[in-house]
């Protein structure tokens, strides 16, 4: 996501311009996800920074989870936005089928992100137990 944001920051006017193919939000959600979606992409990265991995894939799922909505909820009402995700090097223009794409790579992506965390989480418990064990062993 850290990429996707320093891609919107490099092709500021492209990212402001698939931004407001976005119609069926307000122009105010418009000029919020503007302001707001380059720093947000960053988050997480930030959260990895910081050693906070679990809140770093949750944050990334959210952000997925809630784009992917927008992206559905136009397509069901017939309005394909563009995506220059990835600024220039990621621009679905020509795909003909964009908006399923996008909703397909999304659910891709959070399975994947999904199975990190439950990796993640499942490492850390049997981590946190060994040395609980461990613990008790030089205690006693």
């Amino acid at each position: 996501m850290l990429w996707a944001s320093a891609f919107k920051l490099s092709n500021w006017d492209d990212f402001v311009d698939s931004v407001n193919t976005y119609t069926l939000l307000p122009e105010s959600g418009r000029v919020l996800a503007v302001l707001l979606v380059p720093a947000l992409e960053a988050t997480p990265f930030s959260l990895l920074i910081m050693r906070k991995h679990i809140a770093a894939h949750v944050a990334v799922i959210t952000m997925i989870l809630f784009f992917t909505g927008v992206v559905w909820f136009h397509w069901i009402n017939n309005v394909e936005p563009t995506c220059s995700c990835l600024g220039e090097w990621a621009r679905f223009d020509e795909m003909e089928d964009r908006s399923l794409f996008l909703i397909g790579r999304n659910i891709v992506m959070v399975l994947l992100t999904s199975a990190v965390v439950g990796w993640y989480t499942k490492t850390n418990k049997r981590v946190a137990s060994r040395q609980c064990a461990e613990h008790s062993q030089s205690s006693s």
